[in-house]
């Protein structure tokens, strides 16, 4: 993994499933070029790593500001082959049998270092790739290079249907939650919520990225205050490139009283005991960790319908689904939890027995290491 995004739920997958691999069968090494939250957290956890440098004009480089100008193309491709020719002498000298790339950059780095290696790739798709050109490239990569795609979702799953075909290639594996670090009895800090000025508070947790849909909740949220809900708090959990729009957009709304930013947090088992219900207005989602974390608390979820939402949070059992963009439904799924509170122990309870049964880390990490186990047994017999 490269590390240089903000960190969201997918690094925080990726740091489960190599903590809790079995490792008297499993030697995991990572592969990093920058330092963040989950290398550090990784390297504590006495997991071996190696630190790879990688140009920045590839690392700074989002999606969807990839331009096809001609020159910058055939830099972009030097500075991958250059990646993967490091990555690929990595893999020969540590005697790697599998990698498992995270983010898409190192998708690309790593399959071309690992095909060259004659070495098995298996990666997950936790983005929903079918909008620009570049995603649909993507998407074709990943199903040429990859002896093994995980999507978090059937959603994502239907991403690689081709005709009337799915690759044969791609598995779906829910995402899983450690439940022992979401146990409902948790310390509130002072500094995320004033009980005094608040009677019920909404949570929004996620990288501020316009597909977050911030500004739909924040419409929302407006709509309840100028009806009369004035005691109605919203706490935003996260960071990103978009937070000088979203702060200026409360400000210019006169939300501040309502709308608090508490910047990144680690401790989102505490944030998560301070809200009654949480929302994920996304208008484009695989399959959002936060919403199983919220589960585990016993906090119900009020959802978009759009990736891999619907199948986490069952409509009117755990939470309600909302159509996205639209603020006038995420304010009426609120109203039903503010007019009857004791929706918010019944959905609550339901998510956190949903939970339990369907996407806890040991369910993950058992079916993950299953693919392993197959890819293992390939390289075996094409070694013989």
């Amino acid at each position: 993994m490269h590390g240089a995004r903000n960190v969201g739920g997918g690094e925080y997958s990726i740091f489960y499933l190599i903590k809790n691999l079995d490792h008297e069968r499993y030697y995991p090494l990572v592969l990093y070029c920058q330092d963040n939250e989950i290398i550090r957290k990784i390297k504590q956890e006495g997991i071996s790593t190696i630190h790879v440098p990688l140009n920045n004009d590839i690392l700074s480089l989002y999606r969807d500001d990839v331009s096809f100008n001609p020159i910058k193309v055939i830099m972009y491709i030097y500075h991958l082959l250059n990646s993967a020719i490091i990555i690929n002498k990595i893999i020969i000298k540590q005697n790697i049998d599998i990698i498992h790339p995270h983010d898409n950059l190192s998708k690309i780095i790593a399959a071309l270092a690992a095909k060259s290696a004659g070495v098995k790739v298996v990666a997950h798709c936790r983005d929903l790739l079918n909008n620009s050109t570049i995603e649909k490239l993507l998407l074709y990569f990943q199903i040429t290079f990859m002896d093994v795609i995980i999507a978090v979702s059937e959603s994502n799953k239907n991403l690689f249907k081709f005709g009337e075909n799915i690759s044969s290639k791609v598995e779906v594996i829910y995402n899983g939650i450690e439940l022992e670090e979401y146990k409902i009895e948790q310390n509130i800090p002072a500094d995320i919520l004033d009980k005094e000025n608040s009677n019920f508070v909404v949570g929004i947790i996620g990288v501020f990225d316009e597909v977050k849909g911030h500004e739909y909740l924040f419409e929302a949220i407006k709509i309840l205050v100028y009806s009369g809900y004035e005691k109605i708090t919203c706490l935003v959990i996260g960071d990103g490139r978009e937070k000088s729009k979203l702060n200026n957009w409360v400000k210019d709304n006169d939300l501040i009283n309502n709308i608090k930013f508490l910047g990144y947090r680690q401790d989102i088992p505490a944030c998560l005991k301070s809200i009654d219900v949480l929302v994920i207005p996304s208008i484009q989602e695989s399959f959002p960790r936060v919403a199983l974390e919220a589960m585990a608390m016993a906090i119900p979820v009020i959802g978009s319908s759009v990736g891999g939402i619907p199948e986490s949070i069952i409509d009117n059992i755990t939470g309600f689904i909302i159509p996205p963009k639209n603020p006038m439904a995420i304010q009426s799924a609120i109203k039903k939890f503010i007019n009857d509170p004791s929706l918010i122990n019944k959905m609550g309870l339901a998510g956190q027995k949903r939970c339990k049964e369907n996407f806890s880390m040991q369910i993950n990490i058992k079916k993950t290491q299953k693919i392993y186990n197959k890819l293992i047994r390939e390289n075996i017999s094409c070694a013989e």
